[in-house]
């Protein structure tokens, strides 16, 4: 991801690597990669019971996880099709060692936490009236969202 950032020719997100090589030279911001649950078919509420070092490291030395990508997603909804307007905070089922954020580009029909009343949301009509034709827009990767749960 850092890798990425210094490539991009902009001021804003070379400034935001700049942080963010800070807080991680600062530890403050910790990349976890080496746990074998982010490749196993576990979905994150059973994070306690599979990986309970992991979870336990969330929830002492974290005030903040972040996911992205479509698939962690995927296994933070437990890849079940949620009634699109289920909170967030009651898909992810009990899966709360601290604060969330879920950063995603809809590739896949799964999502909560999505109110769909045109009249409230308007980003969300303006979405479907692009889509119409095709009715693809959980699909096609033109949409993204960036959700957040506060522990």
């Amino acid at each position: 991801m850092l890798r990425q950032f210094q490539s991009e020719n902009s001021l804003v997100i070379n400034e935001f690597q700049k942080r963010l090589t800070n807080y991680i030279s600062e530890s403050k911001l910790v990349f976890l990669n080496e746990s074998p649950f982010w490749n196993l078919a576990y979905s994150f509420h059973e994070l306690e019971q599979v990986q309970p070092q992991l979870y336990l490291d969330f929830k002492q030395n974290s005030s903040l996880v972040i996911l992205k990508g479509d698939l962690n997603y995927r296994k933070l909804l437990g890849d079940l099709n949620w009634p699109f307007e289920t909170p967030l905070s009651a898909a992810i089922r009990g899966f709360k060692p601290t604060s969330l954020c879920a950063i995603r580009t809809l590739k896949s029909d799964l999502i909560a936490n999505l109110n769909t009343n045109q009249s409230e949301n308007e980003n969300f009509g303006l979405a479907l009236k692009k889509v119409k034709e095709s009715n693809q827009w959980m699909l096609s990767g033109d949409y993204g969202l960036i959700q957040f749960v506060k522990i």
